[in-house]
């Protein structure tokens, strides 16, 4: 069995080789040379039958992992100061380029996370010791938005809180070649950089889409401009995701506080002779398959070759998500509830992959409740998007899929 395993951290690599057998080409007539002098006939020799190595194609999986918290105190049970961060794990044919990628990842959180000490300081600083005591918080968390062959993209957001009526969240992204490992800058997606303007436009249309319900500011056209004039160079406003190129803006860039984070999406269709064509997603194919869940023990390893890990809990239940044909956008988010138990809130997206196919698995180890789930699992079969909810009986401790 050949199993690649995604690991915090760990970068890992399986480029198989399949073989296809190739019938020997037939034997041609024998030709007789025109001479007068008697010859045997002479025919082409017999081609050997051959069995050619063809590439495995193999989809690049992410993995991203639940927030790390450390938490800082000032007493037994007085929380100071939390801050959180992530780790990613990159499954991806060239170790290089997913060495590349992880690295470049990783030192946008390291520099996040240089502040915590600062902001760990402030919080013994500021306390009081007053039983209302709200801790200071850092949050930096990303998910992932488009995987395939050419692009990985992630958005996600960061969160600082020090006192006062509301923290400060700032927009985030990161974006990858996935061929490279290179970041991905507003310019170097685009046909022509002479095409800042034509974008400018797009984007300005797509937010008159949401002036209204996102009460935007007058004068936004200016921001706009102002950013992808100056930001051409940048990664951290923008990202790919499976409908089409989008933008974020933060509180107070181009609407209120409450109007929260503006996204708007360019659909790819519009962006023909915009963007550079190696950036559209390629079409996918229209196969119907299911996702199914069982517990570690009770998978035939042996049939898997690849294994992607999402560790949310190192004492939690491993389970294995697997199919029986291609489905395509698998994404597993963790989240919440409300109170009333209706509506699920994704905190983060904690794997995905363009897609799953037989012989691939996604093994999970986390808490799985047999009340209300916390990781939402998504899939596209066919032309439908698929929803559900790991969840495990609480008669014989057997993986369920549930339905909303």
């Amino acid at each position: 069995m050949k199993r690649i395993t995604s690991a915090l951290l760990a970068l890992t690599l399986a480029l198989g080789f399949a073989g296809c057998s190739e019938a020997a080409p037939k034997k041609t007539e024998p030709t007789t040379v025109p001479t007068t002098v008697a010859t045997e006939p002479i025919t082409e020799p017999s081609v050997p039958e051959t069995i050619p190595e063809i590439e495995y194609i193999q989809e690049p999986m992410v993995s991203v992992s639940i927030p790390v918290i450390t938490e800082y105190t000032q007493q037994e049970e007085t929380t100071l100061f939390t801050y959180s961060y992530q780790y990613m794990s990159l499954i991806q044919p060239d170790p290089f380029v997913a060495e590349k990628i992880v690295l470049d990842f990783q030192t946008r959180q390291d520099i996040f996370r240089a502040d915590a000490t600062g902001y760990s300081e402030q919080a013994k600083a500021a306390y009081t010791g007053a039983e209302d005591w709200t801790p200071y918080l850092m949050q930096a968390l990303y998910s992932p938005k488009r995987i395939d062959q050419s692009v990985l993209s992630l958005y996600g957001s960061h969160v600082r809180w020090t006192g006062g009526f509301h923290p400060e969240h700032h927009c985030i992204c990161a974006n990858y070649n996935m061929i490279t490992g290179d970041v991905l800058t507003l310019g170097s997606i685009l046909a022509h950089e002479d095409q800042i303007p034509a974008l400018g436009n797009l984007v300005i249309e797509a937010i008159n889409a949401v002036k209204e319900e996102k009460s935007i500011m007058d004068g936004f056209e200016v921001t706009v401009r102002n950013r992808l004039e100056t930001n051409v160079h940048f990664d951290e406003d923008w990202y790919f995701s499976d409908e089409g190129l989008c933008f974020c803006f933060s509180p107070y860039e181009i609407a209120p506080y409450s109007s929260g984070t503006v996204v708007v999406t360019i659909p790819y269709e519009k962006l023909t002779g915009v963007m550079d064509d190696s950036f559209f997603p390629t079409e996918r194919s229209t196969v119907y398959g299911e996702v199914t869940a069982t517990r570690f023990q009770d998978a035939d390893q042996e049939s898997l070759t690849q294994i992607a890990e999402v560790i949310l809990d190192r004492e939690g239940e491993m389970l294995f998500l697997y199919t029986d044909k291609k489905v395509d956008q698998v994404t597993l988010e963790l989240g919440q509830w409300d109170p009333n138990g209706v509506i699920f809130t994704p905190t983060c997206a904690v794997f995905a992959t363009q897609a799953l196919t037989p012989g691939d698995a996604v093994m999970v180890q986390a808490q799985i409740p047999d009340t209300l789930p916390t990781l939402r699992l998504s899939y596209v079969s066919g032309d439908e998007t698929v929803t559900r909810y790991i969840s495990q009986s609480g008669e014989d401790g057997s993986i369920l899929l549930l339905e909303e």
